[in-house]
């Protein structure tokens, strides 16, 4: 038993090696991460998770089950016949989820963010940002732009061996 929780635990820090989950407990402490972290790409949830309605909820889990294994991490890659060859691998990206619902704490954020909070009753909104500037996106195609624009921001990793590849 102990030895499973010791593995278990190994694993977790090996896996969170460039992942930075940062936990914010109030608007300003993101806004002040935001200015320090200079070079780091942050995504991003903005969602009303203090809901009773069980469709956003659905809706809110599924954004955020495809932002977790499409672009927070590399999705695995998978041979032709669908047995996997390379793990998915988490991206140097920070991670944020901000709870609409909490306006003593967020709300000041949310100005600042210009978050249409009316438009969260349907989809929650997510922010790609790096050094500033960034998109925000919203709606049933979320998860693929935050993606696309997360492969823009975020140099892919460095080949095996440390060897870069050569200039043309």
């Amino acid at each position: 038993m102990k030895l499973a929780t010791l593995l278990l635990v190994c694993a977790l820090i090996a896996s969170s090696q460039c992942l930075s989950t940062f936990h914010f407990h109030h608007g300003d402490q993101l806004l002040r991460a935001l200015q320090e972290h200079k070079g780091k790409t942050f995504v991003i949830m903005v969602a009303k998770d203090d809901t009773t309605d069980k469709n956003l909820q659905l809706t809110n889990a599924r954004v955020a089950d495809g932002l977790f294994h499409n672009v927070l991490n590399t999705p695995a890659k998978k041979d032709e016949t669908g047995k996997e060859t390379e793990p998915e691998k988490p991206r140097d990206v920070v991670w944020a989820r901000i709870n609409a619902d909490d306006h003593s704490k967020n709300d000041h954020l949310l100005k600042r963010l210009k978050i249409d909070t009316t438009s969260l009753d349907v989809w929650p909104t997510v922010i790609v940002m790096k050094d500033g500037e960034g998109s925000s996106m919203y709606g049933p195609t979320t998860v693929r732009h935050a993606m696309r624009h997360v492969e823009e921001l975020v140099p892919p990793a460095a080949p095996a061996g440390g060897a870069a590849a050569p200039a043309s």
